[in-house]
């Protein structure tokens, strides 16, 4: 990816997980005409299991900050092996929704927290 280029836009229903390899993309979103930069993702990051998982749109956008390369894994792939081990996939599933509900809570309480301190 090229630096500004979009990964992710709010509301888009994914059906891909990446993994950031080498880079980073800058997680934000826009609230009343005001951007909020809300987190950086680093090697190693995984972005969209929890859309994939539960078809979820996404809350968020997401941009490359500089030259980054991701890995995609697509949700035909991971669905295969959801099935074959389908145990495990329970437990994915219940971590992906803990790690979701925080995220949420924090994502949301910070731009709403930031958007109360641009209108004061």
């Amino acid at each position: 990816m090229e630096k500004d280029e979009v990964l992710i836009k709010e509301g888009d229903d994914l059906d891909a997980i990446y993994v950031v390899e080498k880079g980073n993309i800058q997680v934000y979103s826009e609230v009343d005409g005001h951007e909020f930069i809300i987190d950086n993702l680093g090697p190693g990051s995984v972005i969209g299991h929890r859309s994939v998982f539960t078809e979820d749109n996404m809350v968020v956008e997401m941009r490359a900050t500089m030259a980054t390369f991701i890995s995609q894994v697509e949700e035909d792939d991971i669905n295969d092996t959801r099935e074959e081990f389908a145990e495990f996939d329970k437990v994915l599933l219940m971590f992906t929704n803990n790690i979701y509900k925080l995220n949420k809570i924090f994502y949301l309480d910070y731009i709403k927290c930031a958007s109360d301190l641009q209108l004061a």
